[in-house]
């Protein structure tokens, strides 16, 4: 699930290009996350 969103533009994992799956998100990543897939879903203009 991951790489596709990855490949969708939605994620972009940390600066070393990894995914860190056993480390929770903290609020920012959260709120990022959100905001690319609004941006995505085309619900909010860039």
């Amino acid at each position: 699930m991951v790489l596709t969103l990855h490949d969708l533009g939605i994620v972009t994992g940390y600066e070393d290009g990894t995914f860190r799956p056993e480390k929770p998100i903290t609020r920012l990543e959260a709120a990022s996350l959100i905001y690319s897939t609004l941006i995505f879903l085309k619900k909010i203009p860039l």
